[in-house]
């Protein structure tokens, strides 16, 4: 880092709901303010959580590759900087029939990723054209790599 130069606090959330196929259903990406990336999943799995029930989903299936977050989700127990999202997360988990959270590795979530960092270029919400080829061979490339199931 430059002396002076001032740390960015800019985060990106990238969140890909697809079917119990692996097909896309939807995808969005925006840019937030946030001071660790930490909080930043957080805030990414608690919009995700939004956009599923506002789609009727009934089962859903969270897949990140922070394995601490999953940790704290399922035992109840946050860190102070993340527990008011924790706790939002716990409150939008029993709005569905099953909702659970599982670790996978960041090569199979490229695509959350990469809509992530492009969210860093905008300054609103961005629904994702599910035709777009980009964002196919992302899907392609996850599929390929994580062969389990996805959201339902």
């Amino acid at each position: 880092m430059l002396l002076g130069q001032k740390i960015s606090k800019k985060g990106g959330l990238g969140v890909v709901i697809r079917d119990h196929l692996g097909m896309i259903r939807s995808a969005f990406s925006a840019g937030f303010v946030c001071n660790s990336s930490f909080f930043a999943e957080a805030i990414a799995i608690r919009a995700g959580l939004r956009h599923a029930a506002k789609q009727n989903f009934s089962h859903v299936l969270v897949e990140l590759d922070c394995s601490s977050l999953i940790t704290q989700i399922n035992s109840e127990c946050f860190d102070l900087d993340v527990s008011c999202i924790g706790f939002n997360i716990l409150q939008l988990q029993k709005s569905f029939v099953s909702c659970s959270f599982s670790f996978i590795p960041r090569s199979s979530n490229s695509m959350a990723n990469s809509l992530a960092r492009s969210a860093l270029s905008v300054e609103s919400p961005n629904d994702c054209p599910l035709s777009s080829q980009w964002l196919q061979n992302l899907c392609l490339k996850d599929v390929t790599a994580c062969n389990g199931s996805f959201f339902q």
